[in-house]
């Protein structure tokens, strides 16, 4: 850098802002490994958050755009499911691929799975059909867990998968604010397959795997929006003030987790439904990994994980593997009741 004076151009203080240039960028490689630690990486959801804040206009003028020549759903179930636990339901299951322009520089792809008929049509019987808001784990695709939100959708549910960049809730937690809200612009539009799915805005459940479930916490916890909270294969970090945050919050926290979880242990989660003062639900699936979530596990995740005591196939029946434990506190009836169900269904 050139300095003019009166003098002319003195160059006396270049080598000293090239320093200053070197030390700008050592301290700006320095912050961005310090969020290492999970704990540092969730509270910088909240930064992340703040940015974009025009993201909601953006969102509802390009889905106007969109629909109109958005491609065909793919189907994934027919319907005629008997709807015993552990089973599909009554409904087909559909996903929509959609891709929304967030901004100049962003765009995002989200995946809708919705109950269905076999023309691949909303199925009205599901109406006012309740909406899953689903948040990945880490360096887990959205597309792995394919098994899972068409079983939801199978039973009368409308799945929003965002997919994030680096396969991270963590790095674009305002896509899930986003597919909420592309949601509800896209039922209002005539020409989208969903537009009979609701006359009015459904119940919005978070549901997140693993980091996805921490993300997805902490969303449920700040805002009042979401009228319920699945954990899978994770839980809530310890420094959140659950107290004091879910005394304000609608609705239940359910927390189900593998009991044979390798990489988030399962007392991780049982500390988590111990600190809990909402509604509140434990459940341990039997033989159940971290993985087990997703539909097919890799060498790498599988080294990090435990061994299943049993096929996959088999975990993935609630009524032979599931059992749920502990306590339904309430505002509402302060002489809560112990209670364990067992064939219980998700």
């Amino acid at each position: 850098m050139l300095v003019r004076t009166s003098r002319g151009w003195n160059t006396n203080n270049i080598e000293t802002h090239r320093r200053s240039a070197h030390n700008k960028i050592h301290i700006a490689t320095t912050r961005r490994y310090n969020y290492v630690t999970e704990t540092t990486m969730i509270r910088h959801v909240e930064v992340m958050m703040t940015r974009q804040k025009h993201i909601h206009k953006a969102l509802l003028f390009c889905i106007v755009l969109l629909s109109s020549c958005a491609p065909s759903p793919s189907q994934l179930l027919a319907p005629g499911g008997t709807q015993r636990p552990g089973e599909k339901g009554v409904f087909g299951a559909h996903v929509f691929h959609a891709h929304v322009q967030v901004n100049i520089t962003a765009s995002a792809e989200i995946q809708v799975y919705y109950p269905s008929t076999r023309d691949g049509a909303f199925d009205t019987k599901a109406a006012p059909a309740p909406v899953v808001l689903f948040l990945q784990g880490g360096a887990v695709s959205v597309s792995r867990y394919n098994w899972l939100l068409q079983h939801l959708a199978s039973r009368g549910h409308v799945v929003l998968a965002p997919q994030h960049i680096l396969n991270a809730a963590i790095l674009q937690g305002e896509l899930s604010t986003a597919a909420r809200q592309a949601y509800t612009q896209w039922v209002q539009t005539p020409t989208h397959l969903l537009h009979q799915a609701s006359s009015s805005e459904p119940m919005t459940i978070l549901m997140g795997h693993s980091l996805g479930g921490i993300t997805g916490a902490k969303l449920y916890l700040k805002q009042k929006k979401y009228q319920g909270l699945a954990v899978l294969g994770s839980y809530i970090l310890p420094e959140e003030p659950l107290t004091s945050h879910t005394s304000r919050v609608q609705g239940s926290i359910l927390l189900l987790t593998g009991a044979r979880d390798g990489v988030i242990i399962p007392q991780k989660t049982r500390d988590t439904f111990s600190r809990l003062s909402a509604s509140a639900y434990l459940g341990l699936v039997e033989g159940m990994t971290h993985y087990d979530w997703c539909d097919e596990v890799t060498d790498a995740e599988q080294t990090t994980d435990t061994q299943p005591q049993r096929p996959t196939k088999e975990v993935r029946i609630p009524q032979r593997s599931c059992w749920i434990h502990g306590s339904k506190r309430s505002s509402h009836h302060p002489n809560s009741k112990n209670w364990s169900v067992s064939n219980a269904t998700i």
